[in-house]
């Protein structure tokens, strides 16, 4: 028979590793921690639960959202992928943000970046105020969940009055009512832009056709700038991933060369398995390449 106090001290040692990982990650997937009157509700949202306090001392959000999260001919659009933000202190107290956006689905290799960097004492206040201004934190206490294929959201936000804003979503529930969390997530942008890194720089459909015709002047034999005088073009984009289609025809209106690349990842500007056939539309000619970069040394 299992000793009940070698029970017990085995449960203590697990919560105390759980608990360190959990102050190592700075408040990334946590779980949050929803009000007692909210406990299991679904899309419920109680006015008591409101946040009062202003003085935010520590910020994550895990945002994941397929496609475009807003139209892609938006100048401000960001694309879809999973966003995991944090504004607060690190191990030894000091103010940082940490960022990290990784493409997802089915057109994109799972490219990532992260940046990370020390924070003037104003950034929580301004997001504070955001959160406010936007409603995150009205509807404190908001959990939603179901089956149905959609995206993701967790927000967590410690003040310094000890209230605490937990906001989880996720499925086809994950859109939570009247508030735009893509608003947090272009603030930690530009913070970052303001502090000279950059993150999610999303190439536009017409940088992606200029580059890769630039491509296929320097790689394909005998293309001429007379080709794209004549060129038939396809350009497809979505899930963070593009892929673009180029075929040019001679003076006589015979195929010349074909070209292709995709995905190409917009948040990059890397593309995958280009390939091309420079000695006609229906020779099998083809030469493979394999990843390119559009954008060397951007």
């Amino acid at each position: 028979m299992i000793d009940k106090a070698v029970i017990a001290a085995v449960v203590a040692a697990v919560c105390a590793v759980s608990a360190s990982v959990g102050s190592i990650m700075n408040g990334f997937f946590r779980t949050p921690e929803v009000p007692g009157s909210l406990t299991g509700g679904m899309n419920t949202i109680d006015p008591k639960n409101a946040v009062k306090s202003t003085e935010l001392i520590l910020f994550s959000l895990v945002l994941e959202e397929s496609g475009f999260i807003a139209p892609k001919d938006d100048p401000d659009a960001l694309p879809g992928g999973r966003y995991e933000l944090y504004l607060g202190p690190d191990d030894d107290g000091n103010l940082i943000c940490r960022m990290k956006y990784r493409t997802v689905g089915y057109m994109t290799q799972n490219s990532e970046i992260s940046v990370e960097f020390a924070c003037g004492g104003s950034a929580l206040g301004d997001l504070a105020r955001l959160l406010s201004e936007i409603g995150a934190t009205e509807i404190n206490g908001y959990y939603a969940s179901d089956s149905a294929l959609g995206s993701y959201l967790n927000v967590r936000g410690e003040y310094e009055s000890g209230e605490t804003l937990a906001i989880h979503a996720e499925g086809g529930a994950s859109v939570t009512p009247g508030v735009d969390f893509m608003k947090v997530v272009r603030y930690f942008r530009d913070l970052a832009s303001e502090n000279g890194r950059r993150f999610v720089r999303r190439y536009t459909e017409e940088e992606l056709r200029a580059a890769f015709a630039d491509w296929c002047r320097s790689v394909i034999p005998g293309v001429s700038d007379d080709d794209f005088k004549n060129l038939s073009t396809e350009y497809n984009a979505q899930y963070g991933g593009a892929s673009i289609r180029f075929s040019a025809k001679d003076a006589e209106g015979n195929w010349k060369w074909v070209a292709s690349a995709g995905p190409i990842d917009i948040l990059t500007g890397v593309g995958h398995y280009a390939r091309y056939l420079a000695a006609g539309y229906n020779d099998d000619t083809e030469v493979m390449i394999g990843d390119i970069e559009l954008f060397p040394g951007d």
